[in-house]
């Protein structure tokens, strides 16, 4: 029973707001138009690096005997991901056809 609620509480607290939080960047700043388009390859590059990260990092674990590179390394992608976003500025507007 551990274990579900365990499951249970991880999808609410990490998955679900992760993916709302994609679709909503995606329709605040892109519309509706290419909306698809954009959220399927946004979708996909989370999934690829959900999917590839354990490999690479158990990869250079099994190489140098430590997670020291990797996590610097995802610090710093995390820093550049978030000041990616820091020029996008204020959301568009548009009409109801958009």
């Amino acid at each position: 029973m551990e274990a579900v609620s365990a499951l249970v509480f991880h999808g609410l607290t990490d998955q679900i707001p992760r993916k709302v939080w994609i679709a909503f960047i995606v329709a605040r700043y892109f519309g509706l138009r290419s909306y698809t388009a954009i959220y399927g390859m946004l979708y996909v590059s989370f999934a690829l690096g959900a999917g590839m990260s354990p490999l690479i990092f158990g990869y250079n674990f099994d190489v140098y005997g430590n997670y020291h590179f990797m996590l610097t390394l995802s610090a710093l992608v995390l820093i550049g991901g978030a000041a990616a976003l820091l020029p996008l500025g204020r959301y568009r507007d548009f009409d109801a056809t958009e």
